[in-house]
């Protein structure tokens, strides 16, 4: 079973765009052909999906590249109103998509109290089996890492990945902090876990900010982790795809 994990920067390329103006059909036509091979090549195949451009003309468009042999899973919150009554519309949302055939089931994403609203487009969870797999584009949020934690303690025993865009990086930081706490808890980067270099880069910034850690009872599931640096090499993206084997 593998699972595979992009920031796609809303598919406006390397250039950095955080309202999603700068879109590139033809970068979406690349990255989601990409992805629909990748899912073929098995029915219990997942791809979660970082920085999907939200904006109502571009979304569209996505969603008219999968068909009917596909499941694309939105955020559970995506759609609440926020403290100020206004429907969110986020530039870009974490999402996942599956094969139509596949066991993968959704779970209601992090829970979000009133001043996270606007993060209500950032995890996404399912379940295949035993486990469960938690994807995540963290924001520069102390609280949003609080609720990981609690995840994380709620799923302790059990298999649980949790795999994307943590924005983790420099030394010092609150967000460093909190990713050195999980990893004193008993959370394994498998990364590092597998003989990795810890500062291999997985965007332009020349910093690993991607993500896989995984449970104990996860681990015993773990086959192998890669990086596919095609979308960066080629301008698709500013982050590298990252690909993680587990038994099925």
């Amino acid at each position: 079973m593998k699972l595979l994990s992009l920031n796609c920067n809303k598919f406006g390329g390397e250039q950095s765009d955080g309202m999603g103006v700068f879109f590139q059909k033809a970068v979406l036509t690349v990255i989601t052909d990409s992805l629909k091979q990748f899912l073929n090549e098995a029915t219990d195949r997942l791809v979660i999906l970082h920085e999907v451009n939200y904006r109502k003309e571009y979304f569209s468009l996505f969603q008219a590249e999968f068909n009917n042999d596909y499941r694309i899973h939105l955020p559970t919150f995506i759609n609440d109103i926020n403290d100020n009554g206004r429907r969110i519309r986020p530039y870009g949302c974490t999402l996942a998509i599956t094969n139509t055939k596949s066991k993968w089931i959704q779970q209601p994403s992090l829970e979000l109290n009133a001043r996270q609203h606007d993060y209500a487009n950032k995890s996404i969870i399912l379940k295949h089996g035993e486990l469960t797999v938690l994807g995540v584009h963290m924001p520069y949020d102390i609280a949003f890492w609080e609720s990981l934690e609690s995840c994380y303690g709620t799923y302790r025993e059990h298999a649980l990945l949790i795999v994307g865009d943590l924005n983790v990086y420099d030394k010092g930081t609150d967000r460093k902090q909190k990713l050195e706490q999980l990893l004193k808890l008993g959370i394994i980067d498998v990364w590092t876990e597998s003989g990795n270099d810890p500062c291999t880069a997985t965007c332009s910034t020349g910093r690993r900010i991607d993500y896989a850690l995984m449970t104990n009872k996860a681990y015993t599931q773990f086959q192998g982790i890669q990086l596919n640096d095609s979308y960066l090499n080629n301008k698709l993206s500013d982050h590298t795809a990252l690909i993680v084997d587990m038994k099925a």
